[in-house]
This record gives structure tokens, sequence and C-alpha cells, in this order.
């Protein structure tokens, strides 16, 4: 499943440091950047403390409305206008 797939879901991201999508689920706070060998710990961290997973599930909801169709469109027909009057 892809990282956008799964936030439209509102299903935080557990991703790997160095991997591309670790820098935007950091600074998004739309899951956790996490060493492999680290995950267990993470994961009963996570079950311990719903307001983490929570706290993430709404952040998903808010940054992945963004990438919604009609928020795309409007963003393209932005540019658009603008490279049309420039």
């Amino acid at each position: 499943m892809s990282l956008l797939e799964a936030l439209s879901h509102g299903l935080p991201a557990v991703v790997s440091p160095g991997v591309a999508q670790a820098t935007p689920v950091a600074a998004s706070g739309t899951g956790w950047v996490c060493e492999p060998s680290r995950l267990s710990a993470l994961l009963g961290q996570v079950a311990s403390d719903p307001e983490l997973l929570n706290s993430a599930r709404r952040r998903t909801k808010e940054m992945i409305a963004n990438y919604r169709w009609d928020a795309v469109a409007a963003a393209y027909g932005e540019l658009y206008a603008s490279l049309l009057s420039s």
C-alpha cells in the first residue's frame, strides 16, 4: 500500500530512516520513523498509549486533505492561471 493510500484511510505510517517518506512522515507527525530493530518497542509504546495513535490519525486526515482531487485540481488551476497571466 502506498503511503498516501494508507494516510487516506487514517492509518499512520511506520517507515525506516533513509527512505524518501521518512522526512514527510516525521515533519507531519502522520506516523513514525523507526529503525527495524526498534519496531517492537515502538509498537509496544503505541499500544500502551492510545493517544499516540489517535493523534497521528488526526494528523493523517489533516495532511491528506491537501492531496484530494479537488484540492490538487484547484492548485493546478491556480498554477495554470498564474502562468497564463505572466
